[in-house]
């Protein structure tokens, strides 16, 4: 069979699942207001009507969170809040942020800010580049509660922490935006070392995530004169790996196209889709407007001394409502990251184990105990793990329709 993005059933093993920390994702929302309505195409949220219908994205994304229960730590915008530093539309979009955080019941909004949020064309004519963050009545008993001195606006990132996991909120437009008026993301060797000076003088944790706005490497698959890639990543990702053991996450925005990449065994990118941004060009036929929950867990069934691991799911939005996300656009309905495996390896001991079965089949609830890391391949190793079974290894997997899980694995007749 043509595999589908599979997923894998917990409903054995969920009890051994201790979730550290949640948050939910909203980025490049790019809010139109009255000040930027020569704009209004670049972004299906503007004023005046089409804002408060309740087929906008925001207002169906209540709707949904109310009636699926869906509840995270903190809400996290990954930037482009406002669409062409459109002060009108940073303010909409803030009083919706703060809606959506009380309706998940989340003790913190994190916001990152992205190049669109930042007036470094001086379109404002005060030559203020921070003039739309500041424009927005931001609720203090929101704001994260950071365990250094160190702030965005001075440092270019701050710090806030959870149990076994280290949150960093990376200012990626640089110390000088004006220097490239916004057209690449930077983060500079000065804010590396601090930051690396800092993280050292912290006690170690086995989870560390980092929200940023631009893209640390360059997405060649859909766009390969990209220019806005953000400059200083590989010597960021290089302190990563000077810096002690841990599980590192990275997510941002910016690209419109959503993806989960595994970069090296201690270091996951989640690029987060747009939530409300108009899609075109290429973009149209290879991404969706989404939004995401992404849970960071501690999962027993890989042993004691394993590090905390990812799960998410997925939503696009489908004209006037918010679906579970179509496979087939790089980030399907639901996964996992936080895991690197030898798939040759991995897809024969499954073998071996599918035909040590009587009948040469088992349901995927045993696969799913045996093999618990399967859950943590990020989507496109769960695929290539699904062609290698059924092209080498003759077995076939079959999956729900309705829902992607994995029912049940099988020697192909």
């Amino acid at each position: 069979m043509t595999p589908t993005t599979p997923g894998i059933s917990t409903v054995s093993t969920a009890s051994a699942i201790e979730e550290l920390f949640s948050f939910f994702v909203l980025s490049d929302i790019h809010c139109v207001g009255d000040d930027g309505a020569a704009h209004a195409d670049d972004s299906l949220i503007r004023l005046p009507a089409v804002s408060g219908s309740a087929r906008s994205p925001f207002n169906a994304l209540l709707t949904m969170i109310e009636r699926d229960g869906i509840t995270a730590d903190y809400l996290v915008c990954a930037g482009d809040l406002t669409n062409r530093a459109g002060i009108d539309g940073f303010r909409l979009g803030w009083e919706r942020l703060e809606a959506v955080a009380d309706a998940l019941g989340a003790s913190s909004l994190i916001f990152t800010p992205g190049n669109h949020d930042l007036d470094v064309h001086n379109l404002h004519g005060t030559g203020d580049i921070r003039i739309c963050l500041d424009a927005a009545a931001r609720r203090p008993a929101l704001r994260p509660v950071t365990v250094t001195p160190h702030s965005l606006e001075l440092d270019r990132f701050e710090i806030y922490e959870r149990p076994d996991v280290r949150i960093i909120n990376l200012d990626s437009n640089g110390r000088e935006p004006t220097a490239t008026m916004g057209r690449n993301g930077k983060v500079d060797i000065d804010t590396i070392d601090s930051l690396e000076a800092v993280l050292r003088d912290l006690s170690s944790v086995p989870f560390v995530v980092v929200f940023c706005h631009h893209h640390p490497y360059r997405h060649g698959d859909i766009d390969i004169a990209d220019y806005s890639a953000m400059d200083g990543a590989p010597e960021l990702f290089t302190m990563i790996e000077r810096l002690p053991e841990a599980n590192w996450l990275i997510v941002h925005g910016h690209k419109h196209y959503p993806r989960v990449a595994t970069v090296s065994s201690r270091l996951t990118i989640f690029a987060a889709g747009s939530m409300a941004g108009s899609l075109r060009g290429p973009l149209q036929s290879a991404a969706r407007n989404q939004c995401y929950c992404i849970k960071i867990v501690r999962d027993h069934n890989l042993g004691v001394a394993y590090p905390p691991v990812g799960e998410f799911q997925a939503w696009d939005w489908a004209a006037i409502r918010w679906i579970d996300a179509l496979d087939g656009f790089n980030i399907p309905r639901f996964g996992g990251f936080g895991i690197t495996a030898p798939l040759p390896n991995l897809a024969q001991r499954i073998g071996d184990f599918i035909r040590s079965a009587p009948g040469q089949r088992r349901p995927a609830t045993e696969v799913d105990a045996e093999f618990p890391e399967l859950k943590y391949l990020e989507p496109a190793l769960l695929l290539r793990c699904v062609e290698i079974l059924e092209g080498t290894h003759g077995i076939e997997v079959l999956t729900s329709r309705q829902t992607g899980v994995w029912r049940q694995l099988g020697v192909m007749t």
